[in-house]
């Protein structure tokens, strides 16, 4: 199966076979001899770069003894597994609408991201995602703790392996955005800088002196081992995945002019060094004020 015939769709239900098929007990053999298909062919329909037709999906199901609502959204990915694009718009679950990216981002050889206001995802420290999400009065605690732990495991996945590349195009503003406390923000940028050393990570930021693509929204360019590329934009309650071809040229060309704009590597890291080490100095003047100001307040008049 060519990229261009590949689906997020058709992936998705072959990460789903998979996962059952190991659930259920069965390996590639086992399960390929059930019903009469070979190894690799069940291989390539679970990794999605083979379709998998409904009658198929029908009989490995009933092997793994599947039933219920398992069942139900296996059979509709199948009969929507050729279909280019998916707004994710039936899942108000969130690490399940994440599972997709992380299956999407396991595969990749290639990541862009441009966040928008924030620090891209990826790069995020603990305390600097929970204050994003706690400051915003979104999300109750549990949903937090939710999306922290989803966020942590996507961190894995990417750089547990030095197969994937990405590339973070961060706005200047982003540098300068106070979360939480001044020290919060400072150790970001520090592990900013700790990120570049990476040979598989880049940073290039956009200066604040002009505007740029990447004005109309954050997005996520996701080149797959295979040839596949998506696009992948998130909402407060649903995702998007984008397919289309012309759609994707469209954001591939944002992502030129971007980097067009963006300062190399090493300029991007001295900003973003001296914008820390601005902020760290700023706090501690701040500090020495309040310190004089309340040792003065308790001095007799």
């Amino acid at each position: 199966m060519s990229a261009n015939a590949l689906t997020v769709r058709g992936q998705e239900l072959g990460e789903q076979l998979r996962v059952l098929r190991a659930e259920s007990g069965f390996n590639l053999q086992s399960a390929a001899r059930r019903i009469d298909m070979s190894p690799s062919q069940l291989s390539r329909l679970e990794n999605g770069q083979r379709r998998a037709p409904a009658e198929v999906v029908t009989a490995l199901l009933a092997t793994y003894g599947v039933t219920g609502q398992r069942r139900r959204t296996a059979l509709a990915l199948a009969r929507e597994s050729d279909e280019h694009g998916w707004w994710q718009r039936d899942r108000p679950d969130f690490p399940e609408r994440q599972r997709t990216l992380m299956s999407l981002e396991s595969k990749a050889e290639r990541i862009i991201n441009y966040a928008g206001l924030l620090v891209p995802g990826l790069l995020q420290t603990s305390e600097y995602m929970r204050a994003t999400l706690e400051e915003t009065s979104m999300f109750s605690a549990d949903a937090v703790e939710q999306r922290m732990a989803t966020r942590m495991r996507r961190h894995a996945a990417v750089f547990g392996s030095r197969d994937c590349s990405l590339i973070a195009l961060i706005d200047e503003l982003v540098l300068h955005r106070r979360v939480a406390t001044p020290g919060v923000l400072v150790r970001q940028l520090e592990q900013l800088v700790y990120w570049s050393t990476r040979d598989h990570i880049s940073i290039r930021v956009l200066r604040n002196d002009r505007l740029h693509s990447g004005t109309t929204g954050p997005f996520q360019l996701i080149r797959q081992r295979c040839g596949h590329t998506v696009v992948f934009l998130e909402h407060l309650g649903s995702s998007l995945f984008v397919e289309d071809k012309q759609d994707v040229a469209t954001y591939g060309e944002a992502v030129r002019k971007m980097l067009d704009l963006a300062l190399p590597q090493q300029d991007s890291v001295h900003l973003i060094e001296d914008i820390a080490r601005n902020i760290h100095s700023e706090a501690g003047n701040d500090d020495s004020r309040r310190s004089r100001t309340a040792h003065l307040a308790q001095e007799p008049s």
